[in-house]
């Protein structure tokens, strides 16, 4: 979550909270101010330099320091803080150290254009228009599932290195049956398939199919799920968005509190599923060679 308060662009993810986001990108690898200032923007130079000041941080070792702090870190920190920057931020452009430099980059321009928000040079995104929207399919589902159960606080790994680093402290080489939990990735993921219940509060992600009749189970198979709270009234989110025609059935909504929450997808509608790495590539460069910035 990236939020601006009093000029300071604060981020928050995982157990770090309301951290400078320009502390991040110093941790990630731009050391000097000026290379913060280049990454982010020189129009918006001195609300750059009010978020440096903040931070106090010049160096990367700094940087480090003062994102411990706010994790709440005391021990190890560069262990604990260099894992914080590969797995838990922006995990999706990478969780390798080879992915920083991209990550500071990403978050260079989503300081960016929060300044340039907050200052009235953009207009706010519409949150309903569907070039803002993605939707999740039943591999992407699983996969955050997965990614919780596997990498989250108290994931499986996160408690193979508890085990291990507690026998270690007594002295002994831990067996792998006593660092390894059995059954630990099954037990949960099929706990969570069985109630429904999802990673991030979401309720109602795995339902029975129905097969009443071939009608039904393709209807329910494209039935779309919004996460936005049924009890809440969401004006603007349950109703009709232009960008909806073609993609989303106009009719096809329940009754009732989850009106406009639950809908199907069109007919004709088709789920792209991304592009490689070499499709990105080659739209960058041709973007580039308008003279379009594709970072």
């Amino acid at each position: 979550m990236l939020r601006r308060d009093k000029g300071i662009v604060n981020i928050s993810f995982a157990n770090v909270k309301k951290t400078p986001a320009v502390a991040l990108v110093r941790a990630l690898g731009y050391e000097t101010d000026k290379e913060i200032v280049e990454a982010i923007g020189e129009d918006y130079a001195s609300d750059v330099y009010l978020n440096l000041y903040e931070t106090g941080a010049s160096n990367q070792e700094e940087a480090y320091e003062y994102v411990a702090n706010q994790a709440g870190i005391t021990s190890d920190i560069e262990e604990r803080v260099d894992s914080i920057l590969d797995e838990y931020l922006l995990p999706h452009l990478g969780q390798e150290p080879d992915a920083r430099e991209e990550k500071a980059v990403f978050l260079a321009n989503l300081i960016r254009n929060t300044i340039a928000l907050g200052k009235g040079d953009i207009k706010e995104d519409d949150m309903d228009h569907y070039a803002n929207k993605r939707l999740n399919l039943a591999g992407e589902l699983l996969e955050m599932q997965f990614r919780s159960v596997f990498l989250g606080k108290w994931g499986l790994l996160a408690r193979m290195k508890y085990n291990f680093r507690k026998s270690a402290k007594r002295g002994r080489l831990p067996s792998l049956q006593s660092t390894i939990v059995a059954d630990t990735l099954s037990k949960q993921i099929m706990g969570a398939m069985a109630t429904g219940n999802w990673v991030g509060g979401r309720t109602g992600i795995c339902q029975r199919l129905d097969r009443g009749n071939r009608i039904k189970t393709l209807s329910h198979l494209r039935n779309v799920v919004s996460p936005l709270s049924s009890d809440r009234q969401h004006f603007e989110a349950r109703d009709l968005h232009p960008t909806q025609w073609g993609r989303i059935c106009p009719i096809k909504t329940p009754e009732g509190m989850n009106i406009g929450l639950r809908t199907h997808l069109a007919m004709s509608a088709n789920v792209s599923t991304g592009m490689n790495s070499m499709e990105k590539n080659s739209i960058k460069a041709k973007l580039e060679e308008e003279g379009i910035d594709a970072r």
